[in-house]
C-alpha cells in the first residue's frame, strides 16, 4: 500500500478488497479459508475493526468494516496481508508442496496494482439519493461495476479505471442535482486491473442494457458453499479481481426531504 493515502475517518465504513498474488485460486481450500477467517476474527475480537460482513472468493476477499483511530485502514490491511501470507506459506511448507511454493516465489516478484476510492473528500458528507434507496456514491459505484461505465466494445471485464472515471463524473452531478451540494469522490490508482466481470464474463451483448442498481436482480441459484465464523462467508467461483481495491465508506449527509 506504499504511497496510498485514503481519506480516513473512524466514523466511516470501508469496503476493502485484496487478492491473492498472481490472481490464482489460492483461497479455494477450506484450510486456507480458515486462515483468512481466523485473521479477521482476531482483528474483530481485539477491536482493530468492527466487522460487518465479508466474502471469500477463490482468489480474493472482500470485507466491510469500521476502523479505529489506532488502527486505520492502511495499518490493518498491511497486518492482515502480512499475517495471512505467512500462514499460507507455512501451510504449504508443512505439506511440502514445492510446486505451489515455487510459484508463489516467482509471482511475488511480478505482482502490482493498488487502488483507493473514497465516497467524498474528507471534509464533505456523502448524500443519500432522493428516493432513499441507497447513497449516491453506492448507486454510481454499482452502476460502474455492472457495465454503466461502458468499457470498450466487447469487453468482458470492468477495469478499475472504468470505475474511478465513472464515479468521479457521476457522483458530483447527482449530488448537485438532488441536493445542490458538492460531493467529489477521491481516488488514487497504481496500475490498472479488472475488478468485476460483466454478466459473469460474457460481456454485454449488442442492444443489452446494464442493470438498474435500484431494481432487484433476476433470481439465480449458483453453487455456493458457506462457512460461518463471526460473520458470514460465501465462497463462489465466478469472479476475478486483481490487485487491491479499498472503497471509503459513506458518511451520510442529513437533509430534509
Amino acid at each position: 500500500m506504499t504511497g496510498i493515502r485514503p481519506n480516513f475517518d473512524p466514523t466511516h465504513l470501508y469496503f476493502v478488497t485484496t487478492s491473492a498474488v498472481g490472481y490464482v485460486h489460492l483461497f479455494q481450500r477450506d484450510v486456507i479459508k480458515r486462515i483468512l477467517v481466523d485473521s479477521l476474527h482476531y482483528m474483530r475480537v481485539n477491536h482493530w475493526i468492527s466487522l460487518f460482513c465479508f466474502v471469500i472468493m477463490p482468489n480474493h476477499i472482500h470485507f466491510i468494516a469500521r476502523f479505529q483511530e489506532a488502527w486505520p485502514v492502511k495499518a490493518v490491511v498491511r497486518e492482515f496481508k502480512k499475517h495471512t501470507s505467512k500462514q499460507i506459506i507455512r501451510q504449504y511448507q508443512a505439506e511440502e508442496n514445492r510446486a505451489v511454493l515455487q510459484f508463489l516465489e516467482a509471482a511475488l516478484a511480478l505482482s502490482a496494482g493498488r487502488a483507493v476510492l473514497s465516497s467524498s473528500q474528507g471534509y464533505q458528507p456523502s448524500y443519500m439519493r432522493r428516493d432513499g434507496a441507497m447513497s449516491i456514491f453506492t448507486y454510481h459505484l454499482i452502476e460502474a461495476l455492472t457495465g454503466h461505465a461502458r468499457p470498450a466494445a466487447g469487453a468482458t471485464e470492468v477495469l478499475v479505471s472504468d470505475v474511478m472515471s465513472h464515479v468521479w463524473r457521476r457522483v458530483p452531478a447527482s449530488a448537485r442535482q438532488d441536493w445542490g451540494e458538492d460531493q467529489q469522490p477521491d481516488y488514487q490508482i497504481s496500475g490498472n486491473f479488472p475488478v468485476a466481470l460483466l454478466v459473469g464474463g460474457q460481456g454485454l451483448g449488442k442492444g443489452i442494457a446494464p442493470p438498474n442498481p435500484v431494481q432487484p436482480l433476476a433470481s439465480a441459484s449458483p453453487a455456493v458453499s458457506q462457512i460461518m465464523y463471526g460473520a458470514g462467508v460465501q465462497v463462489a467461483s465466478d469472479q476475478t479481481v486483481h490487485g487491491d481495491l479499498i472503497v471509503g465508506g459513506d458518511k451520510i449527509g442529513v437533509r430534509d426531504l
